[in-house]
């Protein structure tokens, strides 16, 4: 009944294999509701509350998936085809999450911004970059190696997360 509401979930044929928990992901007192399958290492979907309303702030689904780290990190590795795929990462800040920077693999950039002539010439050697937003205008080209170690350092700055979920189908009002 929620639109907003990953429909990742569907995949699960019972309510024993989705669960939810709440968080207090940036410490500002206010517990975050995160939902997804119990077996994921991904959140299906994260809501918290400002003045009094539930707040949708992501839903991962194929091709995107959403990390939680500890200290309000989050890690979204997604895939935009074949030749385009990348980290964001991000910093959860009272109930929003504010943009830290990009590294992605991006053939597509590196064909339109002429450093390969055709997507058949796109490598990991030429088709790196990591930017502050999520524009391609601001992609700044990197190494695979700088990349790959860019990617390795967030990831071991905080430990993921470990939810301890509530199984929907034990939940009672």
């Amino acid at each position: 009944e929620n639109p907003e509401l990953s429909y990742m979930y569907r995949r699960n044929s019972t309510l024993s294999e989705i669960g939810f928990a709440l968080i207090d992901l940036d410490g500002n007192g206010q517990e975050e509701l995160l939902i997804s399958d119990i077996n994921s290492p991904f959140v299906y979907d994260l809501y918290t509350i400002s003045n009094g309303q539930a707040i949708h702030i992501f839903a991962s689904h194929e091709r995107n998936a959403f990390y939680l780290y500890e200290k309000g990190y989050v890690e979204n590795q997604w895939s935009g085809s074949a030749v385009t795929s990348g980290h964001d990462f991000y910093k959860f800040n009272e109930g929003q999450l504010d943009f830290i920077e990009r590294i992605t693999l991006d053939a597509d950039h590196a064909l339109d911004a002429g450093m390969i002539a055709d997507l058949s010439e796109a490598n990991e050697e030429n088709s790196f970059f990591r930017s502050e937003s999520d524009q391609p205008k601001d992609y700044k080209w990197v190494s695979s190696d700088d990349a790959i170690k860019a990617i390795d350092a967030y990831q071991n700055a905080n430990k993921r997360i470990e939810i301890a979920f509530t199984l929907l189908s034990e939940y009672k009002k």
